[in-house]
């Protein structure tokens, strides 16, 4: 994603304008499209997802890349020390980033006029502006040259995401931690939205535990969860968070995406975001002032639309956010971009013969991309292409490929989206850097998750409970779990665990614990009929009595139990006729020797 400046006027992409009245009269008449096969040029490192490594992004107005051997140069604005090199000029060329002694970078990240890079040792490192504590250093002084964030030693950095004022890293447990401005609650980090800014990173409140990918946008934040939703937190005047409001919020809430959907790619933009399907729709939310949504208008969306921009017979395997414009890396190794072109930096190149993308960034007036044969190339404004044209006043731009001086084919994806190799992107592998010699299936991958059952999946069936602990441990793979055995309801015989086969059990999903008078898969505190006696509790004398025998008095106390047995007021130790006339009362009218029987009817 790029960063944030003053929004500027500018032109919708014309190939979508143009065509908005011929397609919605053809596109409900065209036939469904068979997905294209995934191409086979391996990808690089999709921006904010952890474990994959990114070797170029774009801030605002700059471009930063890795070369081979680790070192990192970077183009265009250089104010507030964002190039990283000890100076704050303009860079019309690309700049060699002033590293620490023995460090090398493995990945990327920029936004506005911040960059930060993750290490070889697994540190983070940022420089550039820092007036909201963006660089996590614990000042808000900028700095020309990389600084040390200060997150928890004993864990490594594996993903970064950079906001207009704010940064966030995904660890090596999966665990986000956050810093830098927080005036909209894009930082998630207590129960009420926060007003300052926090110079040093702090642990994020994540829907859960574990996250798979981070981005941010103008004061806001989006992830995937580890089970592959989106949720986003802060600023929301324009629909950024996707959750069918304009609502600020300062923790993470759902956006609307399909449900039972698993998102596998995510980027932000200024004021919108897009997310990939694993299913290869792209569906995107937010500011579409400029066609950036790609649902062939240009209305902002609080609920994610589907985007209809993509090339027929194509589908969208990594995604980049410019400021007003998006972009996709396509199955067949093309890449498409829709939105703002005032600077053609949406106007789709014509690559090379026999050359692919494997990487992209976005930004505000410029696209670039490295290449299946490591080199790098740009388009857009010509000032911010790292060609060595001096002309930042001009409005000059190229919709060619332009390769940024000094860098040719230095620069290389060093990542891959699958590092163990065994067909599993990162994003979707729960083992990324697990065993390789194994092909997955139902028998070896019983959850689908790239970790090999037999030699490194603890969890089977996903369920969040560990094999040995689960009584399915290679049950089903969703639902329900009443009594938390592992086991889900469907494919469960007893779902409350109480001894009783579900068949036998009138409360099949019922209490837990608790005693069960009766015996009938009942708890006594959820059982209307403890004794199981016709009685409800409510008008039995003995709600947990004896459970078998004959009541003569009909008051749910069996005769084995009830000290009067006909009810006649006379206990039966001193009633000659215990089970005698109901419905009378004993006295010398009714009972003239006053011994339980009725002179009337029993008495002789």
């Amino acid at each position: 994603m790029a960063g944030v400046g003053m929004r500027e006027q500018g032109v919708v992409r014309p190939k979508m304008i143009a065509g908005l009245l011929l397609l919605s009269m053809v596109l409900p008449l065209m036939p469904a499209v068979a997905a294209a096969p995934a191409a086979t040029t391996p990808l690089g490192g999709s921006h904010g997802t952890a474990f994959d490594e990114v070797t170029i992004t774009s801030g605002y107005q700059h471009t930063c890349a890795i070369k081979k051997d680790g070192t990192g140069r970077c183009w265009g604005e250089g104010g507030s020390g964002r190039t990283g090199d000890g100076s704050t000029g303009f860079k019309y060329s690309p700049t060699t980033i002033d590293l620490p002694v023995g460090k090398t970078l493995t990945s990327i990240e920029a936004n506005y006029a911040q960059t930060c890079g993750i290490m070889n040792t697994g540190e983070l490192y940022c420089w550039g502006d820092n007036p909201n504590g963006a660089l996590g250093d614990g000042t808000s002084n900028s700095r020309d040259r990389p600084q040390l964030v200060s997150l928890p030693a004993h864990l490594n950095v594996v993903s970064v995401g950079m906001g207009e004022s704010h940064t966030c890293a995904i660890m090596e447990n999966r665990s986000m931690w956050c810093w830098g401005g927080d005036s909209s609650g894009q930082l998630s980090y207590e129960d009420s939205i926060q007003t300052g800014s926090q110079l040093f990173p702090v642990m994020s409140h994540t829907p859960t535990d574990k996250v798979r990918a981070v981005t941010a946008g103008y004061q806001f934040t989006c992830i995937i969860t580890h089970t592959y939703e989106v949720w986003c937190a802060g600023f929301n005047s324009g629909g950024q968070l996707g959750d069918a409001s304009t609502t600020y919020r300062h923790s993470f809430v759902k956006t609307g995406i399909p449900s039972q959907s698993r998102v596998i790619d995510l980027d932000a933009g200024y004021g919108h975001t897009c997310a990939l399907l694993q299913n290869t729709e792209v569906w995107c939310w937010g500011d579409g002032g400029y066609g950036q949504l790609g649902d062939l208008n240009t209305t902002s969306r609080t609920s994610p639309v589907l985007v209809q921009s993509i090339p027929i017979n194509r589908t969208a395997v990594s995604l980049s956010m410019g400021y007003y414009h998006s972009c996709a890396i396509l199955d067949d190794g093309n890449v498409t971009c829709w939105g703002k072109d005032n600077y053609a930096q949406s106007t789709d190149p014509t690559l090379p013969v026999n050359r692919t993308v494997v990487q992209i960034s976005a930004t505000q007036e410029t696209t670039c991309i490295i290449l299946n044969d490591s080199s790098t190339s740009c388009w857009g404004r010509d000032a911010y292409l790292g060609i060595n044209v001096n002309n930042w006043g001009s409005n000059d731009w190229r919709t060619s490929l332009s390769t940024p001086t000094g860098l040719g084919v230095n620069t290389t994806a060093l990542g891959s989206r699958d590092m163990d190799g065994d067909g599993f992107t990162n994003v979707l592998d729960n083992c990324h850097d697990g065993a390789s010699s194994w092909t997955s299936n139902p028998t070896t991958d019983h959850d689908d998750d790239g970790c090999e059952d037999a030699t490194e999946d603890t969890d089977d069936d996903e369920d969040g409970m560990e094999d040995y602990l689960d009584a399915c441990p290679r049950g089903n793979l969703n639902g329900d779990d009443h009594d938390g055995d592992g086991c889900f309801d469907a494919e469960d015989s007893d779902d409350d665990n109480d001894g009783f086969n579900d068949t036998n059990d009138s409360c099949v999903l019922g209490l837990l614990m608790g005693n069960d008078h009766d015996s009938d898969g009942c708890k006594d505190a959820e059982d209307l009929n403890d004794d199981n006696d016709a009685f409800n509790d409510l008008s039995d004398d003995c709600p947990l009595g004896d459970l078998s025998g004959i009541d003569t008095d009909s008051d749910g106390c069996m005769n084995a139990e009830d000290d009067d047995d006909d009810d006649d007021e006379i206990r039966d130790v001193d009633d000659l006729c215990p089970a005698g006339t109901l419905n009378w009362s004993s006295g010398r009218v009714t009972d003239h020797d006053v011994d339980g029987c009725e002179d009337a009817g029993e008495d002789t």
